[in-house]
């Protein structure tokens, strides 16, 4: 039986989303996570890149339900698979330069997870209802061949998952946040009472190597001048520049407007030498009981000489757990260290589809090799693996033949009332970054 209908979505024309009501809902979507719309309002300001855009989603009676982000990008289809299939996949890209990138279209966050609007649990499954049915026409009209639904956190699965299987989606896992419990205290405690003893002993040598004559010191912000901005930057792109995987590439204004439109979550966690140079920083959001560890900066080789990386675990692992705060999450990529540290991992879903009919079928056909997680041999280690699949371990759920969607159409942009203006894989212990200093480089 065909899905019934039960919605529309619309895309915001720039004078609609200003309408006090649309704006009023979108300043109440996510409130509730860590990356609320002042979050979305920097990225969109500052990261070039991306055609941002944002949908409209009405309920089967007319009613405003939420504000949903959505980007375009081309999107490389050899990102996440493995270096020897990119090997054998290079010599007809040097030919056809556009070989195998895609117009897609990805709803979700350009830095960060995604998450479904919507004020509350119903609403958020309504919400995934009328987005299974009408992303196909909306990526249609926006000439995007591809639609992913991006880095949606597992506990969506319940309310995703039947709606995009019979709309034609697959379900793939993307590549995992992790976390870390701060119920021991203190990193030395942690070290103690969660780590072997020859682990232990490893990582006590590399925090001896930042003391003495070489000893590192932490200081934190929330504030931030530009003249501390482009010092960050420059050790965020040193970062950057040696990352195998590219995600999107900050700036500056990108930390200053953060550290402007976010205080109250927004910290700068620095590490200087003795004569004040800044050989590495972290970029963390805080949030409901938690330290979001999103941003990574390091001053090569001096990062490396110095064994900079549990040094500044150990710091920011004292520093959450003397402020109240009861996990460290990470970002994706480096997991190794992560699980010698007791990280736990944290699932993340892709839900993927071709707007063509066939298209979809060599899709889903293809989609197992290019799951991110199948070339990441650390995920396997994690006590919690299995939660990994969406579906059930290595599954692909078989799409529903209805792939039509709703009519997506251009919300008309209405008279505005006068209003106020208002005041929005980083490095291993040993070895050089593997991902850019971004949202997916966490420690």
């Amino acid at each position: 039986m065909r899905p019934r209908v039960c919605g529309e979505i619309r895309e915001l024309s720039k004078s609609d989303a200003d309408r006090a009501p649309v704006r009023a809902l979108w300043d109440a979507t996510f409130a509730h996570e860590r990356k609320d719309s002042r979050y979305y309002d920097v990225v969109e300001a500052t990261i070039d890149g991306y055609d941002f855009g944002r949908f409209l989603v009405l309920g089967e009676d007319g009613e405003e339900l939420g504000v949903q982000p959505f980007f375009l990008v081309d999107q490389d289809m050899l990102m996440g698979v493995s270096p020897a299939l990119k090997r054998v996949l290079a010599a007809p890209r040097r030919l056809f330069p556009r070989f195998l990138f895609a117009r897609t279209m990805m709803v979700g966050g350009a830095a960060g997870e995604g998450h479904l609007t919507g004020a509350s649990p119903e609403g958020r499954a309504q919400c995934a209802r009328v987005l299974a049915a009408g992303l196909r026409d909306a990526a249609r009209q926006a000439r995007a061949s591809l639609i992913v639904m991006k880095d949606f956190p597992s506990r969506y699965r319940d309310v995703m998952g039947e709606p995009f299987r019979q709309r034609g989606f697959a379900t793939l896992p993307s590549l995992p946040l992790t976390r870390l419990s701060l119920a021991a205290g203190s990193f030395d405690e942690h070290l103690r009472t969660r780590l072997g003893r020859s682990s232990r002993q490893g990582i006590r040598r590399h925090l001896r190597a930042t003391q003495g004559a070489r000893a590192v010191h932490l200081t934190v912000h929330d504030e931030i001048d530009e003249a501390l901005a482009e010092s960050l930057y420059a050790l965020y792109l040193q970062v950057f520049e040696r990352a195998d995987r590219r995600f999107e590439r900050l700036n500056t204004d990108f930390f200053l407007e953060l550290a402007r439109r976010m205080p109250d979550r927004t910290r700068f966690f620095v590490w200087r030498t003795a004569d004040g140079e800044a050989v590495a920083f972290k970029l963390c959001l805080l949030h409901d009981g938690a330290v979001y560890d999103e941003y990574l900066g390091l001053e090569y080789p001096k990062a490396l000489d110095l064994h900079l990386y549990y040094r500044i675990m150990s710091d920011l692992f004292d520093w959450a757990a003397s402020h109240g705060y009861r996990w460290i999450y990470s970002t994706p990529m480096n997991y190794e260290p992560k699980r010698r540290m007791g990280s736990e991992l944290v699932p993340l879903d892709l839900y993927i589809r071709h707007t063509s009919t066939l298209g979809n079928v060599v899709l889903r056909w293809v989609a197992p090799l290019l799951a991110p997680t199948r070339y990441e041999p650390a995920l396997k280690k994690f006590p919690n693996h299995a939660d990994l699949a969406p579906h059930g371990p290595g599954s692909v759920p078989r799409p529903s033949p209805h792939g039509d969607g709703l009519l997506v159409r251009q919300a008309q942009p209405q008279p505005q009332p006068q209003q106020n203006p208002t005041v929005g894989r980083q490095a291993s212990p040993d070895a050089a970054p593997t991902r850019s200093g971004s949202e997916s480089q966490g420690a």
